[in-house]
């Protein structure tokens, strides 16, 4: 990948033509607002907490514009993928 992110950042290439990008954070809070910026074309696979509070702040927007009421959940491991 060419584009800095993050001073942690690394990449793996999928065998699939995926790619996943892991790093290390402090702050949850910008990283939250910047994975959502990607919905919906990345995944959080881990860790669980920052996938399950990504999955609220989506069901807390789906909430607010009348969407729908109930959301199947998948769960995974890894780490942030980006497509």
């Amino acid at each position: 990948m060419e584009r800095d992110w993050h001073i942690s950042q690394t990449f793996i290439r999928r065998p699939d033509g995926r790619v996943e990008m892991r790093l290390e954070t402090s702050g949850r809070q910008e990283l939250i607002r910047w994975v959502l910026s990607w919905m919906p074309d990345v995944r959080v696979l881990a860790p669980k907490s920052l996938r399950d509070r990504i999955e609220e702040k989506l069901r807390d927007g789906l909430a607010r514009q009348g969407g729908i009421e109930e959301v199947s959940t998948s769960s995974s491991s890894g780490q942030a993928a980006a497509p």
